[in-house]
């Protein structure tokens, strides 16, 4: 097993090209970049990270644990624990592509998308993956998401808060997961007055005991074959004037 870690101006891991990284640990480390600031892993290229494990990081600016913007695919391995002063304490992803499969994203922090931040990329998360006990949002994402077989819960505020960036192309979302026990919400969908509209897409998906609302949707959500209850505010809100939904063949109640 390997072991990274160490302090400095960079990520302790910066990758331009091809990495492949297994049964490693990136650990306690900190950059005070002025710029994208990852703590743990910058990738700008290919990266493959397979059994191992990110924490402990810190990241002046954002991704404690990892800041993307190529490529990065991640399995059987675990986030946690890390820290960035902006977005993303556990992953930020600028522009690229991550594919998240049976792995776990928790107890990270950031003024942003404490668990995973996603801006303007590609993210797919698959194959029992958990994110949760983030401390804030779960997953905050202004481009397209898919989230498939997995299970966000737990996390401070919102499971999912979605909304797209300011004058960019509005990413779709789509879901078949359970979203459970958040703080606040269990999706938020804002979408972007300016930037256009947000469609989520939910299919037989669990979302209950969630602290607010089981869906806020400020823009268009298309809701079938799932199950919202217990939610401690109402179960699915259109909260304003414009937005749309449709529900087909769901169940939607207090208990």
């Amino acid at each position: 097993m390997g072991i990274l870690n160490g302090s400095g101006s960079a990520a302790n891991v910066t990758n331009y090209g091809i990495l492949t990284l297994t049964d490693s640990i990136i650990s306690n480390n900190t950059t005070n970049a002025i710029d994208r600031g990852a703590g743990g892993l910058y990738n700008a290229g290919i990266a493959t990270i397979t059994n191992s494990t990110i924490n402990n990081n810190y990241g002046n600016r954002n991704g404690g644990g990892i800041y993307n913007s190529g490529t990065l695919n991640l399995t059987n391995s675990t986030v946690k624990n890390n820290t960035a002063r902006y977005n993303g304490g556990g992953i930020s992803n600028y522009s690229g592509r991550i594919f998240l499969k049976s792995s776990t994203v928790s107890n990270n922090n950031a003024s942003n998308g404490d668990g995973i931040y996603n801006s303007q990329g590609q993210l797919s998360i698959s194959n029992n993956s958990i994110i949760s006990l983030n401390q804030g949002s779960g997953i905050e994402s202004k481009g397209s998401l898919s989230i498939t077989d997995s299970l966000i819960s737990n996390n401070t505020t919102q499971g999912l808060y979605s909304q797209p960036e300011l004058y960019s192309k509005a990413g779709n979302v789509t879901i078949n997961s359970t979203i459970k026990d958040n703080g606040q919400e269990g999706i938020y969908n804002l979408g972007g007055a300016v930037s256009g509209t947000t469609i989520i897409n939910v299919n037989n998906t669990v979302i209950s005991g969630n602290g607010g609302e089981g869906i806020s949707n400020y823009s268009i959500a298309n809701v079938k074959n799932s199950m919202i209850n217990s939610n401690k505010n109402t179960g699915f809100s259109n909260v304003s004037y414009s937005a749309t939904a449709t529900v087909t063949n769901s169940v939607i109640r207090e208990l």
